[in-house]
């Protein structure tokens, strides 16, 4: 699934913007608010990979975009998306290490979105089978939230 002509972009976000999002996300997050049972620890994916979305992938009309992630782990992914994505929703994530050589392909499915503020809405995909991330994280990655 490569970028082209049918990938829409939802990552208009400029650097400084995305990485005061992060961080606003991670502080709130840091406040008790509801018990989360996680499998996996979440850690931030390498910034320089790419993160492509399709929904609906074996639908006639499947729609790509092009995403800034949240966060990572062997059982699902987080990412930043401009509109609300429906639970349920079927999806393929393709992520792409800038020297193209290596990246991961997994089929999952939208476990969460929710609106943080104007078009950006934080979406959760859980993957259909877990797998590994390790290469793909920033080196030394923390905990993400």
């Amino acid at each position: 699934m490569p970028i082209d002509s049918k990938t829409v972009s939802t990552r208009s976000l400029t650097a400084k913007a995305y990485e005061s999002l992060l961080e606003t996300l991670d502080t709130q997050k840091k406040a008790p608010t509801r018990k989360v049972q996680r499998q996996q620890e979440r850690v931030r994916l390498h910034r320089d990979v790419t993160v492509l979305c399709k929904l609906n992938p074996d639908s006639i009309a499947p729609t790509h975009f092009a995403v800034k992630s949240r966060n990572i782990s062997g059982s699902g992914i987080g990412f930043f998306h401009g509109a609300f994505l429906a639970p349920g929703t079927a999806c393929e994530i393709v992520l792409i290490t800038p020297d193209r050589k290596s990246g991961l392909r997994v089929m999952g499915k939208v476990a969460q979105c929710r609106h943080i503020k104007a078009f950006i809405h934080e979406v959760g995909i859980k993957f259909d089978e877990a797998c590994d991330v390790q290469g793909l994280v920033e080196p030394g990655a923390n905990a993400a939230a």
